[in-house]
């Protein structure tokens, strides 16, 4: 398969540019706070307002340690399993539930302490993730399964890889996640732009302590909200917002932190199995990042939305008949 890039690349002076004003907001509605917080149980409130009619049908899986996990399914023929990223919800999936459905076996999964799954006190880490998403495998006998991350789903991903393999897997749709949060003092510019760092190692217990403190709600507002482009409404940016305080601050902090801890670039060029990669030209990940990550899995195939496709985080939301049209295309 050979590797696509969509979309041409800003000359470099711009590419810095970007990647600084990418820091600057991720931090925004954090830094402030940042200092003053204190690890605490402020728990995000804000009620589910759900619609009328789910986005597919639901059901529930048991992990081998006892934490029941929520998904929701629409669709048969080839299985899409669809993982959310941080603090995020099967539901926020509900323009591929409704829009994929058609031709696949669509599934998205509320991972633990996220949207309507089990909030326990333990197991806020990737590699439990991974083993959450190996049991939901097993459980409901998938084979040959297109498995989708979003952010840190795609950790997710590649800690799966990392434990498993290739196990059960068919292709990999790994949307808009950098190799490594977190940057190191000693890495090069060139070093860091190829991770897609947004941390640096004040920020990586600043912003989980901020988020975990008593200004918890107002931080998450701030951090998610660059998240999205300025064309998406203001309705739905609270929708999402929403969908994020489902899982307790303190969870969320927790789960951010170890997230901000795991380098992949070690992981990524073992992918053998046909791969899809998505990113955002306005992104809070780094294009940049996007690119590495094609250029490091061999016939790999790249799609950058532009910001007037809605190129930021969310763009399976914003841009949801784009991305569909390229997810369906891939799996099939």
């Amino acid at each position: 398969m050979e590797k696509r890039i969509e979309g041409a690349r800003p000359a470099r002076a711009e590419t810095d540019g970007r990647i600084q004003a990418s820091r600057r907001d991720v931090m925004k509605g954090a830094g402030a706070l940042a200092a003053a917080a204190a690890i605490g149980p402020a728990f995000g409130g804000g009620g589910r307002a759900w619609a009328d009619d789910l986005p597919g049908k639901v059901g529930h899986v048991t992990t081998n340690d006892g934490v029941n996990l929520y998904y929701l399914e629409a669709g048969s023929g080839k299985p899409i399993l669809m993982i959310p990223g941080w603090s995020q919800t099967a539901e926020q999936f509900k323009y591929q539930l409704t829009g994929l459905s058609d031709r696949y076996r669509v599934i998205a999964l509320d991972m633990r302490g996220h949207g309507e799954s089990d909030k326990p006190e333990h197991g806020y880490k990737i590699s439990r993730l991974a083993k959450d998403v190996q049991d939901v495998i097993t459980a409901l006998d998938l084979d040959e399964v297109n498995i989708l991350g979003h952010s840190m789903g795609c950790s997710v991903i590649w800690s799966y890889w990392e434990l498993w393999g290739s196990d059960r897997l068919a292709k990999l749709l790994l949307i808009d996640q950098m190799p490594m949060i977190t940057s190191n003092p000693l890495w090069t510019p060139e070093q860091t732009a190829a991770a897609g760092s947004i941390f640096d190692k004040n920020a990586l217990y600043d912003v989980p302590n901020a988020l975990a403190g008593p200004d918890g709600v107002e931080v998450t507002k701030g951090f998610v909200g660059n998240m999205v482009t300025a064309n998406i409404s203001p309705e739905e940016k609270e929708w999402i917002i929403q969908r994020n305080l489902r899982m307790p601050r303190q969870h969320a902090a927790t789960l951010l932190y170890n997230h901000s801890t795991q380098d992949w670039r070690d992981e990524i060029p073992r992918l053998d199995i046909p791969t899809l990669i998505v990113g955002g030209r306005v992104s809070v990940v780094p294009w940049q990042s996007q690119v590495w990550i094609n250029e490091q899995v061999p016939g790999s195939r790249l799609e950058i939305f532009e910001a007037e496709e809605g190129g930021n985080l969310f763009m399976f939301i914003e841009g949801h008949e784009k991305f569909n049209k390229i997810v369906a295309d891939f799996v099939a």
